[in-house]
């Protein structure tokens, strides 16, 4: 005889393995409370809202929206039952790679048995290539920016169409030796990785519950005897005091930066490290700031030595994405 309790206690697992992924998508296109044909809906009645401008995709959105809100929506095989989709099959997988450091030709090893094993006419891919390129849509955007392996410069700007580094000489790639002699390849020898700070700032405007928290600082009662947050701070008030315009405006972002470097092979006998570089909230309260899914990567810097007093040379990007910001501002829709 079953336990009830032990099958309810599956269901859940179901479900946490394979979460609805709709609400996902229409955040990840900045689609929140319209009913899909550009209309937006007050949910308190229900009625139209006739002073909200049209909602428009940007080009070529529409047809990826599309696209995933209906593999969110479309069952793994027809005669599939609870809320297991194509999308949520392959996130679910690829978390798996990730997290085990499974390679991509057992993926899609896996992928060919688990293609067998599923009912006929089951969406499941067939490949990691085909599996990749299909979550290719929903990735944040990352700019690889080369690097002196020397820490000299960055191949940014002025140096961007260089060949070498114009302070120590070293090739801007890595030289192999070849049958008859040194050949210079197309691998960079360093890549700086940069993600932009911006689209992972409007993910968080447009989803409605997040947006609220990002103006708490601004509510927030300041506290002179204890120091909760970085908002009760005397350096928090001498900012405010001395940037006025931009300390009445509640929903502008104030950041923390921090970073460290990690052996991301777990071993100490291998000369490689990488040199994260977070941006922190401090607009959240401290319940939700310091949690890593609102702690934003915006730099990734690897190489056989960690770059200590030189990371100002790898910090442009953000620095010049930071001041775009503050001069122009960003709008979050």
């Amino acid at each position: 005889m079953s336990n009830p309790v032990e099958s309810v206690s599956n269901e859940q697992v179901r479900e946490d393995v394979f979460p609805d992924l709709t609400p996902f998508i229409d955040a990840a296109f900045e689609v929140h409370g319209r009913n899909g044909g550009g209309v937006f809906i007050d949910d308190a009645n229900g009625t139209e809202d006739d002073n909200e401008e049209p909602f428009e995709f940007e080009p070529d959105a529409q047809k990826r929206y599309e696209k995933y809100k209906k593999l969110a929506e479309q069952k793994l095989y027809p005669t599939c039952e609870g809320k297991v989709s194509t999308l949520s099959a392959i996130v679910e997988l690829q978390n798996i790679k990730k997290q085990f450091g499974i390679s991509g030709n057992c993926v899609t090893k896996l992928l060919e048995m688990i293609k067998v094993w599923l009912p006929e006419k089951n969406t499941m891919p067939s490949r990691y290539t085909e599996m990749k390129s299909i979550m290719l849509g929903l990735g944040m955007k990352c700019k690889a920016i080369h690097a002196c392996p020397n820490h000299c410069i960055l191949y940014y700007k002025e140096h961007e169409d260089a060949t070498s580094c114009p302070q120590c000489k070293e090739p801007r790639f890595k030289v192999k030796q070849g049958k008859f002699g040194p050949k210079q390849t197309k691998e960079p020898s360093m890549v700086l990785r940069h993600f932009p700070v911006g689209e992972r700032l409007k993910r968080y405007y447009s989803t409605p519950s997040i947006s609220e928290e990002m103006t708490w600082h601004d509510r927030a009662e300041v506290s002179s005897e204890y120091m909760c947050h970085p908002v009760d701070s005397h350096q928090c008030a001498l900012v405010k005091k001395k940037f006025p315009e931009f300390a009445k405006e509640g929903r502008n972002v104030w950041f923390g930066i921090s970073t460290d470097g990690f052996n991301p092979h777990g071993t100490q006998n291998l000369s490689w490290i990488c040199w994260p570089v977070i941006l922190v909230m401090y607009n959240l309260p401290p319940s939700l700031c310091m949690k890593s899914e609102f702690q934003i990567m915006s730099l990734l810097i690897p190489g056989r030595k960690s770059p200590g007093q030189d990371i100002d040379v790898f910090l442009p990007p953000l620095v010049d994405e930071l001041k775009d910001f503050w001069e122009n501002g960003m709008k979050s829709l």
